[in-house]
């Protein structure tokens, strides 16, 4: 039989579920947050020197470390000499945080004495933990580059004359691309 005998069941038990309250909702994503900040440092990396960096590329190495997913990183950072390197490392980070960690994203990282090549990701940067930085960094690395409005304008007209898009779907369509200049 199962656990509802029939939607009306289930409505009902949809609507009597407590609902989460704003502010816990904040706290929770705020507590999230300053956790992906602080990872804190692994065993064995006292007296490293920390450094900011940031994410070049993040993918998954299909493999988990108690549980936790195992990621090769590429990031960018600044050496002593004042130039740039760009250094690859694959570690674990926790699965509830892996989404915050995105190419582009600032990062903290700790590296031997002598060796810039050698690092490990310690946290986000405190800029990319604020919710606009991640938004920003996390949907600019899953969208397409944007279209020129007049090729949109004139696909646009091209649905219009074949009859895809009604008289008014086309204005309001022209209308919003219009709005976007």
């Amino acid at each position: 039989m199962g656990l509802f005998r029939d939607l009306g069941d289930l409505a009902r038990a949809a609507r009597d579920m407590p609902r989460p309250d704003l502010g816990e909702g904040i706290a929770a994503a705020k507590e999230a947050m300053e956790a992906a900040q602080a990872l804190g440092p692994p065993p064995g990396t006292e007296g490293w020197i920390a450094a900011d960096g940031r994410l070049v590329e993040v993918a998954g190495a299909g493999v988990a470390v108690d549980g936790e997913p195992v990621w090769d990183l590429r990031v960018e950072r600044t050496v002593p000499s004042g130039g740039t390197i760009t250094v690859r490392c694959r570690q674990a980070l926790p699965r509830l945080l892996a989404g915050a960690f995105v190419a582009g994203a600032g990062v903290r990282i700790l590296s031997p004495p002598g060796d810039p090549t050698r690092v490990v990701v310690t946290g986000l940067s405190r800029a990319t933990t604020t919710m606009e930085a991640y938004n920003d960094a996390a949907v600019a690395s899953r969208l397409p580059p944007r279209q020129d409005p007049a090729d949109r304008l004139t696909r646009l007209k091209e649905l219009h004359e074949k009859g895809l898009l009604t008289d008014e779907e086309y204005r309001d369509r022209r209308a919003r691309i219009i709005d976007e200049l």
